[in-house]
């Protein structure tokens, strides 16, 4: 194989083909002792979780067998019966018995209850229990049944204890008397984690926990609390919370966990747990992390220094070699780098007449012919590199010579794409062809520049709006040899054009057409604003209305009456259609109003939102019909303005058309002779000259 590269890359590479072997080996052989140490060491924790568990159930079972005991004594029997028949006498022989023969048996029981089928303590080596009620316990309704372990928190000595409570049957025909429970603390398991529980079983193996120093066996409980002590944690029995990935496993979905993991200490371990089903706890052995690693980091120690004298070996070599021969190549190739990127001041030294110092020469007098003939290009290419405009250069044919880089970016050019074959045509429009083709190519030759706007022609297939200038370039001899272009993007300018136009055009319309009363109050019922029209009932201008109530316009029960229907409104937040009373200038009329609860972007209530109509003006149908022709006739002019006019339209016809049913259903209400009959009619009668109005306006909007 060929190497390519300096003489420093080659000698470099050669060095790494020789060390990589060696490091290859290394890492080899250093993942398969991580992995054997991982796993040696995890079967090891497996090994000693899984027997822990063996002598916690021993525990349990021990303590299981001694209830059962007790449970079977005849003394306790006979006097359980005898108290149960009202001797009271037989309690203080039950006592004494519990104190004496049976406590003493086993100085791991911090107390003795006996109870009776209604669940009173009866007996007890605590005298001051005796006829506490434990009927509803799970002691007694589960000790009536079979023996029964369970973890009481608080109990005698403000001890959290281990119960286990039996059933107690008479002899003779094995019937239920009552319960015993006998009451451990749960620091007597602590023991089973040393060595004293194991040595009164000498048959047990004691597990080979001590060649690790950081190593920890401890119990979960519950309520994911340590009941056994700690190794680094003093006082943490009942007190040190654990919640860790195993205690979770074991809790959530009853999994043992072994592997790295973080610890009630947040330090990362390697652990093994084991679940205890009957209890709910978690029997977890855990050894740190780094202490796991130790073997592995003192092989990696050693390597690494290995490694270091051989790395210095090589290197030593290598500076011996670039002194000699690679440094004044690896000088000379440095400066055609820098000629390479630009930069035209380099200037080798030249310490020798061979053929060194003779390149040397040659390479300086290049260098500085090509910095005079770099300056002027340079110059121009940043100019044109900056500029976002569109800059490109054709020939007479319209073949596409240069483009800058914001002009690759509007036509989709890649930087090192070929141009040869583009034709600058092809970056407009047909009818921005047909503009350049007919006016600006041939004013340009004879004027020397044309500039007007077309448009560009992008490479997602949109046209850009652009301000073109095209430019023609002579040679000496007055021929033409290229054409230049510079196209600007203006269509952010055509686009803040058009939303002023159409800004301008919405304002207009809303303030110039819109007769409907509009208000803006926010959840204080303050006004925000209004409409014109509204603003003109009331006499002042729009933007006077902020700050103010209803009553600064409205007599007192008419302003009542607003706050009422606007906080109902804004409390049930939904919409509501209201007629009510409205005055202007003095003079009461009747409105149909719409109010809406405003919602701010949370979609809190933040204020009401009103529109209403007049519904008493119906009578003056011909002017009002003379002045829609007026609004008509602009709208003829200003189509956006006459759609949104139209609209108006619609919705009072959709009022009209409400109005009519209301006053049909109560004029069939009314009896034939009601005085009041006559006015339903007149409403009625208008209500429909008003609709055949609004119906004549919408039919001759839509004809024009």
């Amino acid at each position: 194989m060929k190497l390519k590269g300096s003489l420093t890359t080659r000698a470099l590479l050669a060095i790494m083909i020789i060390f990589f072997p060696i490091l290859m080996a290394f890492f080899v052989n250093y993942h398969k002792n991580k992995v054997s140490v991982v796993n040696r060491t995890l079967d090891n924790l497996s090994v000693i979780a899984d027997t822990y568990e063996g002598l916690v159930y021993l525990f349990l079972e021990k303590l299981q067998r001694r209830a059962e005991d007790f449970a079977s004594d005849g003394f306790i029997r006979n006097q359980l019966q005898e108290v149960t028949h009202g001797n009271k006498h037989a309690i203080n022989a039950l006592n004494e018995h519990l104190a004496k023969n049976k406590r003493s048996l086993d100085k791991t029981i911090n107390a003795i209850h006996i109870l009776s089928l209604d669940g009173r303590v009866v007996a007890s080596t605590n005298s001051s229990e005796i006829d506490k009620d434990l009927s509803g316990d799970p002691l007694f309704t589960n000790g009536e049944k079979a023996v029964t372990i369970a973890e009481k928190c608080f109990g005698h000595g403000k001890l959290t204890e281990i119960a286990v409570s039996a059933p107690i049957r008479s002899r003779t025909g094995g019937e239920l008397i009552g319960v015993i429970v006998n009451f451990v603390t749960i620091s007597e398991l602590n023991k089973i984690l040393t060595d004293e529980f194991v040595t009164e079983r000498s048959a047990i193996r004691q597990p080979n926990k001590r060649r690790w120093k950081t190593m920890e066996v401890y119990l979960v409980n519950r309520d994911k609390l340590m009941i056994t002590e700690s190794l680094s944690v003093k006082d943490a029995v009942l007190k040190q919370e654990v919640d860790t990935l195993p205690v979770e496993a074991g809790f959530t979905s009853q999994k043992e966990i072994s592997g790295f993991y973080k610890n009630y200490r947040g330090v990362e371990v390697l652990g093994a747990s084991m679940y205890i089903p009957s209890l709910k706890w978690v029997l977890l052995a855990e050894i740190e992390k780094d202490e796991v690693f130790a073997p592995v980091v003192d092989l990696l120690k050693n390597a690494l220094i290995t490694g270091a004298v051989v790395v210095t070996m090589l290197i030593s070599l290598l500076i011996a070699f670039l002194k000699k021969l690679a440094h004044p190549l690896r000088i000379i190739s440095k400066a055609a780098q820098d000629v390479a990127r630009g930069n035209f001041n380099v200037v080798i030294p030249v310490k020798s007449h061979d053929e060194i110092g003779a390149l040397c020469k040659s390479f300086n007098n290049m260098a500085y012919n090509l910095k005079i003939k770099a300056t002027t290009h340079s110059r121009l290419t940043a100019i044109l590199s900056a500029t976002p405009d569109f800059v490109g250069i054709a020939d007479m044919d319209g073949k596409i010579q240069y483009l800058n880089p914001a002009a690759r970016r509007m036509l989709g050019v890649r930087a090192d794409e070929d141009i040869s074959d583009y034709r600058i045509f092809d970056a407009h429009p047909e009818w921005a062809r047909t503009v350049i083709r007919e006016q600006g190519i041939p004013a340009a030759i004879c004027d020397g520049i044309w500039s007007g706007e077309t448009a560009l022609l992008a490479c997602d297939g949109r046209d850009i709006p652009v301000s073109q200038v095209i430019i023609a370039h002579k040679d000496s001899d007055g021929s033409i040899k290229c054409l230049s272009t510079i196209m600007r993007d203006i269509t952010n300018y055509k686009l803040a054009e058009d939303a002023l136009r159409r800004s301008e055009s919405n304002y207009r319309t809303l303030l110039d057409n819109l007769q409907q009363k509009i208000f803006y109050k926010d959840r204080n019922l303050l006004y925000v604003s209004c409409n014109k029209s509204y603003a003109s009932d009331l006499k002042i201008k729009p933007n006077e209305i902020g700050g103010k109530t209803d009553y600064d316009f409205y007599p007192s029960e008419l302003a009542d009456k607003y706050g009422v229907d606007d906080k109902r409104i804004m409390e049930k937040g939904r919409a509501e259609d209201i007629e009510e009373k409205y005055v202007i200038a003095g003079r009461e009329m009747t409105v149909h109003t719409v109010k809406t609860p405003l919602r701010d972007e949370r979609g809190n209530i933040c204020g009401i939102l009103g529109i209403f109509w007049d519904i008493t003006r119906f009578q003056k149908a011909e002017e009002e019909q003379q002045r829609l022709r007026g609004q008509l006739y602009h709208m003829q002019r200003l189509e956006s303005i006459g759609t949104l006019a139209g609209g108006v339209a619609h919705d009072f016809n959709n009022l009209l058309a409400l109005i009519i049913g209301y006053g049909s259903l109560l004029k069939k209400k009314m009896g034939k002779d009601d005085p009041l009959k006559v006015y339903v009619n007149k409403i009625l009668d208008s209500s429909e000259k008003a609709a055949n109005l609004t119906k004549d306006s919408l039919n001759s909007a839509e004809k024009k």
